[in-house]
């Protein structure tokens, strides 16, 4: 696809401008340990006090938004800051992936010196998918009644869905080098016949999905970060998913690199009830943690 080039050519071109730093802004200045306070690394990329360019892994947040018009581009998302406490964009990766419309927001507040709370929505809704007849006889899983067996069955080019999310994330600094973050999150989907992997199956019939995430983030210096996600997906499901994650986050100057992965997965689901989706199955799916994001003023 087009648009997959140039995600491609931004990762190439922010590899060599991230190695090569005379192609960049001016390297921030440090002191013992901590940028400067009129350093592009504390000022002009990020106002986090725990100085990550981060906004979270896909699921969990990490409660940060954008400065007043700062903006930024990459390829997990495209965002604006309409002010100091409310962010709003779109996802490259998911229009691209998934042939997607998709909107996003975030809203976020200082509680107190090292606790901090926000609100994430979105909105996501599928813009293509071609219907294909297969032939052939295809029957439900151990059905109860021949009838409901068929000469075709449909398929699909790509993903076919709509939905939407809430989710409110507590932040908590507990070091100077450790933030910790839990998010309540709930899903509804108003059309799931082919929806990405983090619907899983309810296997129940529900077409929403509450969840339980956190994301603990480790400082291992003001250039990089790393992350590890634990939480239980889909609480009201039949069978319960555990998922988890890990991820390191490499900032320097404007950029952010981000390389990870992360897991849904249930080890109590029958293997009988199984259904296989489009990249996934009822039982587990992958989804990558990975972003290039250039940060401008």
């Amino acid at each position: 696809m087009i648009f997959s080039r140039k995600l491609l050519k931004l990762c190439v071109i922010g590899v060599i401008l991230f190695l090569n730093p005379g192609m960049s802004a001016a390297a921030p200045s440090v002191t013992a340990g901590r940028p400067n306070a009129s350093a592009p690394f504390s000022k002009k990329v990020t106002n986090d006090s725990f100085g990550s360019y981060s906004l979270g892994h896909n699921l969990t947040s990490n409660g940060r938004t954008l400065r007043r018009r700062q903006w930024t581009l990459g390829t997990l998302y495209a965002a604006f800051g309409l002010s100091n406490q409310l962010s709003v964009g779109v996802s490259p990766f998911v229009w691209d992936a998934f042939d997607m419309f998709n909107l996003m927001a975030r809203y976020g507040w200082d509680l107190g010196s090292t606790s901090r709370l926000s609100w994430d929505v979105a909105y996501f809704k599928t813009m293509g998918g071609r219907e294909i007849r297969s032939e052939g006889i295809y029957c439900p899983t151990n059905p109860s009644d021949l009838s409901k067996c068929r000469q075709w069955r449909p398929q699909y080019t790509g993903f076919l869905m709509e939905a939407f999310s809430v989710k409110a994330t507590l932040s908590e600094r507990v070091k100077d080098y450790y933030r910790f973050h839990s998010t309540l999150s709930y899903f509804y989907y108003f059309d799931d016949r082919l929806p990405f992997s983090f619907r899983m199956d309810p296997a129940n019939g529900d077409r929403f999905t509450f969840n339980l995430t956190t994301l603990h983030e480790l400082r291992l210096n003001p250039f990089c970060f790393f992350n590890y996600e634990l939480g239980i997906w889909g609480a009201n499901y039949q069978y319960p998913y555990i998922h988890t994650g890990l991820s390191l986050n490499l900032q320097k100057y404007r950029w952010l690199f981000g390389f990870g992965v992360s897991t849904t997965f249930s080890p109590s689901f029958p293997e009988n009830l199984k259904q296989v989706f489009v990249g996934y199955d009822s039982r587990a799916s992958i989804h990558p943690e990975f972003e290039i994001q250039y940060f401008f003023q």
